[in-house]
């Protein structure tokens, strides 16, 4: 299983149209690899043929449109918010409650 963690733009250096992504390797809910990505953003076609490419099973990010979660419905690949990510049993215990 492959999950991808679109980071929030204010956490990166900003370049216009593009995203820095991390990309996790799950194997029996253990994290086996890992990789950082740039993915172009300029329009919302361009995630979705990635995670295609990638072969990405869910990808979690800041923030979902509607025209969004259909797309990536539409190809079978599981669209997730941050709030999520609480509930997941790869992420739950990395995150930090303030």
């Amino acid at each position: 299983m492959r999950v991808a963690l679109v980071l929030k733009q204010d956490k990166q250096e900003e370049v216009e149209n593009t995203q820095k992504v991390v990309v996790f390797t799950v194997q029996e809910n253990k994290v086996v690899g890992v990789e950082n990505e740039t993915v172009d953003t300029a329009k919302e076609g361009h995630l979705s043929l990635w995670a295609l490419t990638k072969k990405v099973n869910e990808i979690y990010m800041p923030a979902i449109t509607e025209s969004l979660q259909k797309l990536f419905h539409a190809i079978d690949v599981t669209l997730m918010s941050y709030e999520d990510m609480a509930e997941s049993r790869i992420f739950r215990n990395y995150l930090v409650n303030y």
